[in-house]
């Protein structure tokens, strides 16, 4: 996990807290209003452990806001092994580095005017990351999240709906997932 900063946007919205799942590549954003030691814990739970699960491991920069007694406490509690990347390395979080730079340079396709609504922007572009075929692991990062390919609106425009009747058993679902992931 880490934070970028953006330029404020409407409603003070300046900071985004970034998830990567090291294993799938699967990414999430949540903004914030400030990066302090009681937001970070507090939007990684309410956004993204209620939703997933509680994590094993968690890996960040040594900010004060990940290293600072709160954070330590809420990890201890929730029996999370919390470790960290080399001070002034980027190399060390890379996975998350480089999933924050492609946010970036995706923020920065909008126009001025979308700019100053990001918030409404961030969760659509993380989504469509999510959803195109990653170089590392040849996979969508959806696709290794859920064991499916994602239903989107394009599908639908082009009459490329998946057809339910042709939908495999959970059990074929489940060994072809074990496979991928093998």
């Amino acid at each position: 996990m880490a934070f970028i900063t953006l330029e404020p946007s409407k409603g003070g919205q300046q900071h985004v807290l970034v998830v990567t799942d090291h294993l799938t590549r699967y990414a999430k954003a949540y903004t914030t209003k400030n990066m302090t030691a009681k937001t970070t814990p507090e939007v990684f739970f309410n956004n993204f452990i209620i939703h997933y699960g509680i994590s094993k491991r968690i890996l960040s920069d040594q900010g004060a806001n990940f290293t600072g007694n709160l954070m330590q406490e809420f990890c201890e509690l929730l029996k999370i092994n919390k470790s960290r990347t080399t001070p002034y390395h980027p190399m060390g979080n890379g996975i998350c580095d480089c999933f924050n730079r492609t946010l970036c340079n995706l923020l920065g396709t909008l126009d001025q005017d979308r700019k100053k609504t990001r918030k409404a922007y961030i969760g659509p572009l993380v989504h469509a990351y999510n959803c195109t075929r990653h170089e590392s692991t040849g996979f969508a990062p959806f696709i290794l999240m859920y064991g499916r390919h994602p239903r989107l609106p394009v599908d639908i425009a082009f009459g490329l709906d998946m057809d339910s009747s042709k939908s495999k058993s959970m059990t074929c679902c489940i060994k072809d997932l074990k496979d991928r992931l093998t």
